[in-house]
């Protein structure tokens, strides 16, 4: 699905802004006083527990005047994303339907001569689906939940399997005339070492090729995927990798995560022969913060954490990109581990520059287009 354009033959209306919004609600004009902006995540707008741990459905509206000039014309509603499951009314008809975050879906609504949405706007370099959570043993490590097999009929199987290769058809119609895409991402830390991936993964895989024999595939590693128990990476292109050596493994200890990360690329490297990236590699980091030896928290330490892991990336030959994790801090669910959110970002939420800011530009500047040699 193109994204439309202005010409002289189309005119564009985006409707971002601010919206009448309420947990409860329906077709007809809706009885709050609340407003939410748009594009935006409402959990993220309000301090009301109900509504910023709400999880579920959630009512936007707002009037549209439709231009003078348009009379006659098709109109087309065009709803850039909505996460997950989303419906649109024009006033009281049911016009769009939609299952899966992060793709857009559109509406011939000339009959209802009303509204055109365009939510969000950017460009991507390697293009992801929303399958994150396909681990129920993370969810067991975090909740202390007893352990349960990821894939099986009761778990993630047939149905979850059908709704993922359906996302992956509508990110691939969606981005494919993109030249800023460079490859597919079909999923985020799956459990890639249990019994069952191979089953699941395969056909997916096989989908995206058809879809797209011009682009390679990928997937992202958890930390509990190695090169000795991982079922699925001979099927893919570019081995994405996710580790935190020197943060969640050897905190504070960065001699020992840099033994550990070596090894562990190299593993992979030597098993499969593939070109390899680091998809997230981070560590939580308070602004302000310093000291003059290796604390974990501190500017200082995020820094020589991210210098620890470009020393590696540059020794091991068969390493080709590195995606920081994560651009800026963002908010998150209370935890233990999480101070006011997730701090791995080398911005502020607010977008001021930590020091590892300062140090990745200078060496990425640096690089020219070319991998250093370590």
């Amino acid at each position: 699905m193109l994204k439309p354009r202005s010409t002289a033959t189309r005119e564009l209306v985006s409707l971002d802004g601010l919206w009448r919004f309420a947990l409860d609600g329906g077709p007809g004009p809706l009885d709050t006083t609340l407003e939410a902006a748009v594009p935006a995540s409402y959990n993220d707008l309000f301090t009301d527990s109900a509504i910023r741990d709400h999880v579920g459905w959630a009512w936007y509206q707002r009037q549209v005047r439709v231009p003078r000039g348009w009379a006659g014309e098709r109109v087309v509603l065009r709803v850039d994303a909505a996460t997950h499951q989303g419906r649109v009314y024009v006033d009281d008809a049911l016009v769009a339907e939609h299952v899966g975050g992060y793709t857009p879906f559109e509406a011939d609504i000339t009959e209802h001569v009303r509204a055109e949405f365009a939510d969000r706007h950017g460009i991507v370099v390697i293009d992801e689906t929303a399958a994150v959570g396909l681990n129920l043993a993370v969810a067991s490590g975090l909740t202390g939940a007893p352990p349960r097999p990821t894939f099986s009929p009761d778990t993630f199987g047939e149905a979850t399997r059908e709704a993922h290769a359906q996302a992956i058809r509508e990110l691939v119609a969606r981005d494919k005339n993109h030249p800023s895409v460079v490859m597919w991402c079909i999923a985020n830390e799956p459990a890639s070492n249990e019994e069952g991936a191979r089953e699941y993964f395969e056909p997916l895989v096989e989908l995206t090729r058809k879809l797209d024999p011009t682009r390679p595939v990928s997937y992202a590693a958890v930390l509990f995927a190695t090169h000795d128990n991982d079922r699925i990476a001979d099927l893919f292109d570019v081995l994405c990798i996710n580790r935190y050596y020197g943060w969640y493994v050897a905190t504070g200890d960065l001699a020992t995560a840099e033994t550990y990360l070596e090894h562990d690329l190299r593993g992979w490297a030597g098993r499969f022969g593939k070109p390899i990236m680091m998809s997230e590699y981070g560590a939580d980091t308070m602004p302000g913060l310093h000291s003059v030896w290796d604390t974990p928290w501190t500017e200082e330490y995020q820094q020589a954490y991210l210098e620890m892991n470009h020393r590696v990336f540059d020794r091991v030959e068969a390493f080709v990109g590195e995606h920081v994790w994560n651009f800026a801090d963002f908010q998150t669910s209370h935890g233990i581990h999480r101070v006011d959110g997730n701090k791995k970002g080398v911005f502020t939420r607010d977008r001021r520059p930590k020091a590892a800011a300062h140090a990745l530009r200078a060496r990425w500047r640096s690089l020219g287009g070319r991998k250093p040699q370590g």
